[in-house]
């Protein structure tokens, strides 16, 4: 097995658990957060990792402006062109809507392929190569995938399963 093969089914997975995790929110829920508390709402997690990803793969490796960008996303969502979610304020974060959530999950899909269409074209040599990651620093190709992203969208899927759980939606993973 290479290792684009491996990073490959990585992701296929990881996305197959977010595109679960979005069954069952409706727009409100999807934007809900506790009250009086310091959490976010499952559609920031998602945006925040999902730019992430869409940043990662095409900005940063292909120096090409993002699906976010490109299919104009920002303005369907009232939501800024290049923001991520890095460094806002906690109330910044807590006022984000995503809505309508058919549209954010259309926008899933279209980052997915660009995902799955550059690890299936990446040799090893590109792999290992380095690039550089805002405000992180240089780390290679291989690092920036499977940290700043399958690592980084884990971790933010985590939050979603967390909030369906309030939500008493379930667990997408069928826990």
């Amino acid at each position: 097995m290479q290792t684009k093969d491996l990073l490959a089914n990585q992701f296929k997975a990881m996305h197959r658990l977010w595109d679960d995790s979005m069954e069952g929110f409706s727009d409100e829920t999807f934007n809900w957060r506790p009250a009086e508390s310091r959490s976010l709402s499952a559609a920031f997690s998602a945006w925040h990792y999902l730019r992430t990803e869409d940043n990662i793969v095409g900005f940063v490796l292909q120096r090409r402006p993002t699906v976010w960008m490109t299919a104009g996303y920002d303005a369907r969502f009232g939501l800024d062109s290049k923001a991520q979610g890095t460094g806002m304020t906690l109330e910044d974060a807590q006022k984000l809507q995503i809505q309508p959530l058919e549209e954010w999950k259309a926008y899933m899909k279209q980052v997915w392929v660009q995902t799955d269409e550059f690890v299936a074209a990446v040799d090893d040599e590109k792999l290992r190569a380095p690039t550089s990651v805002r405000p992180l620093g240089d780390m290679a190709v291989l690092d920036a995938l499977s940290n700043m992203c399958i690592g980084h969208g884990y971790r933010h899927l985590g939050e979603v399963e967390y909030m369906r759980g309030l939500l008493n939606l379930g667990s997408a993973s069928g826990i």
